[in-house]
């Protein structure tokens, strides 16, 4: 599902949204920058491991903040949609899902952070649920990218991060059946896969990329492999007149 992993830029990229007319993504490395190949400016957010997703403001005077040089001046949410073209939104991950949703028909995307308590708690489906109260999205015609992240050959979790899946009926999904230790594993492609299926999204527009960020921590940052010395990469999408 991957295009070209990474590409000359640096960039990992997923066939299923590299084919849409009018969209440009990209999961940065360690080597890579996203503005290299999508447009700027880049709209973000200060992600606190919610499920607030907010819409980017169509009005330019109303989006000074969402471009803050400073992390912490920026809007808190982990998700966020919009419907202006030549604009990037982004999120930015060491380990966590990081997901890009397009609705090609009604020229909406959106892009999210989903750490084990977002997906728990619903940013997933509140991203969806608000492209469709918003603009009108129905979630067939969503393409769904899920972008590297930490395995599930190396999420070594807590018996309370499959517990908030079981309790949202994910117990299929979530746990790793032949972890190579002790403790439980969790596998969040798989989860964030199944709840986009559950909201309508169909199976052949959801790619998984599939790379465990811990594994490849030579090209991809791991907060779990370096800790506090872990960079973060931009992961993003956006809507194009081209």
């Amino acid at each position: 599902m991957i295009h070209n992993p990474p590409d000359a830029e640096g960039i990992v990229q997923l066939e299923n949204l590299w084919v849409l007319p009018g969209i440009r993504h990209g999961f940065a490395t360690r080597c890579g920058h996203l503005e290299d190949v999508v447009p700027t400016p880049i709209a973000r957010l200060k992600q606190i491991h919610g499920a607030n997703v907010l819409i980017l403001p169509e009005e330019p005077a109303d989006r000074s903040e969402f471009f803050e040089t400073s992390t912490n001046l920026l809007p808190h949410a982990d998700g966020l949609i919009t419907n202006c073209p030549e604009i990037t939104i982004a999120v930015a991950v060491a380990d966590c899902l990081p997901v890009l949703i397009a609705d090609p028909v009604a020229g909406v995307i959106a892009a999210v952070h989903a750490g084990w308590r977002g997906l728990s708690t619903g940013v997933i489906e509140n991203a969806i649920g608000l492209m469709a109260s918003a603009f009108g999205t129905k979630p067939t015609d969503c393409v769904v990218g899920i972008g590297p992240s930490i395995g599930p050959c190396c999420y070594e979790v807590g018996p309370e991060v499959l517990a908030a899946f079981n309790n949202q009926g994910y117990d299929a999904e979530a746990p790793v059946p032949f972890a190579k230790s002790e403790r439980p594993h969790c596998n969040l492609g798989s989860v964030a896969s199944a709840i986009t299926q559950k909201l309508g999204v169909r199976q052949p527009n959801i790619a998984n990329a599939g790379v465990c960020t811990k594994c490849n921590s030579d090209w991809l940052w791991s907060y779990r492999r370096d800790g506090d010395n872990a960079g973060r990469m931009l992961c993003g999408i956006s809507l194009t007149h081209q």
